[in-house]
């Protein structure tokens, strides 16, 4: 009996599905973005991350390319300018990307943030799309201060680490496991011999 030939299987089937809170940013601004001195998280309403997508798309006034100096991560948009005055080794090497003048001050950085800000909230605008000002962060001087971690791939992309909907998901799961706990108590309020330690990390509060 003749063996079955194996069949191929799919480029698409192998490419593995990234967590909710990591995205890839692969544009042309790899290098300014790893160095960046300047950072805002712009949280929007779009309810799908495919209408911000095509809300970013539609970036044709604008005088520098598409993706240069801004990442979408699900429905935020992080946008980051200037340059650090000490670059990690091999971040500054890339090329990759509009550089800022080793001249520029901190307020010409600045004002250029600002309008990339502004042009990216009339781009919402025009799809409709709204900002969560509560949970955005202006003018941040590190990604971390703007809830996302920058870790270089070998490929040169850029990982994008969401720490903000980390805590946010950490929070939930908080939240979820003091409702079962408040169930429980009272369900129990009779009961004096309860064990607490077998509530678990929830009694510490401890997260982490």
């Amino acid at each position: 009996m003749a063996e079955p030939i194996p069949q191929p299987v799919a480029a698409g089937n192998t490419q593995p599905t990234l967590p909710p809170n990591i995205s890839i940013y692969t544009g042309p601004g790899k290098a300014s973005l790893l160095s960046a001195s300047l950072f805002t998280r712009l949280a929007t309403t779009a309810s799908e991350p495919g209408k911000l997508s095509a809300a970013l798309a539609g970036k044709s006034t604008a005088s520098e390319a598409a993706g240069s100096f801004w990442h979408q991560h699900q429905n935020a948009v992080l946008i980051f300018d200037g340059r650090r005055k000490h670059t990690a080794p091999g971040q500054e090497e890339q090329g990759e990307g509009p550089a800022d003048d080793d001249d520029d001050s901190d307020e010409k950085v600045q004002d250029r943030h600002h309008e990339h800000f502004r042009e990216i909230c009339l781009l919402l605008k025009d799809a409709d799309i709204g900002v969560q000002y509560g949970r955005c962060v202006f003018d941040a001087d590190s990604s971390l201060a703007a809830g996302f971690q920058l870790d270089r791939l070998g490929s040169g992309d850029v990982m994008v680490v969401d720490l903000q909907q980390m805590e946010d998901d950490a929070e939930d799961s908080d939240a979820g496991d003091k409702g079962q706990e408040q169930d429980s108590d009272d369900d129990s309020d009779d009961d004096s011999d309860v064990d607490l330690a077998a509530l678990g990390d929830v009694v510490s509060g401890s997260l982490s």
